[in-house]
C-alpha cells in the first residue's frame, strides 16, 4: 500500500500446467463458437452472435493467462493491521489487488517471480 511499509504475505497457489490452461481455453472457444449461431437466430441477430463469439474469446484468453490460481492467503493490511481475506479461488495477477474489509483501502500484493513454483 502506498505510504506504508510492505508486509510479508503467505500465498496458497495452484500451479496451472499448459495442458490445463489449453483445455480450459478450448472449452471457452468451443462454447462461444457453438453459442454464436444458436443465439444468432434471436432478433436482432448479429449482436447476439458477436457477443457470444467475443465473450468466448475473452474468457478463453483469461484462462490461457492463468498460470497460478490463488486459493488462500495469510496477510495483514499494512494500514490498519486487520487480517486480509484472500480465501477465494481467483487467478493470480501480478500485481494482485485486493481490498481490506476493515478499512476499505486497496492493497497491492506483489509476487517475486523467482519464488513461484514452475507449473
Amino acid at each position: 500500500m502506498f505510504g506504508h511499509e510492505p508486509v510479508a504475505v503467505t500465498l496458497e497457489l495452484i500451479p496451472r500446467t499448459t495442458g490445463w490452461r489449453l483445455g480450459r481455453t478450448l472449452r471457452y472457444l468451443i462454447a462461444g463458437a457453438v453459442a454464436a449461431p444458436v443465439l444468432g437466430v434471436l432478433p436482432p441477430h448479429a449482436p447476439w452472435a458477436v457477443a457470444a463469439g467475443a465473450g468466448g474469446t475473452v474468457l478463453a484468453l483469461r484462462k490461457w493467462r492463468e498460470r497460478f490460481t490463488l486459493v488462500g492467503m495469510e496477510a495483514v493490511c499494512p494500514r490498519c493491521g486487520a487480517a486480509l481475506d484472500g480465501g477465494r479461488s481467483v487467478p493470480l495477477r501480478d500485481p494482485h489487488r485486493i481490498s481490506c474489509d476493515a478499512c476499505g483501502n486497496p492493497v497491492i500484493v506483489s509476487v517475486d517471480p523467482e519464488v513461484l513454483p514452475t507449473p
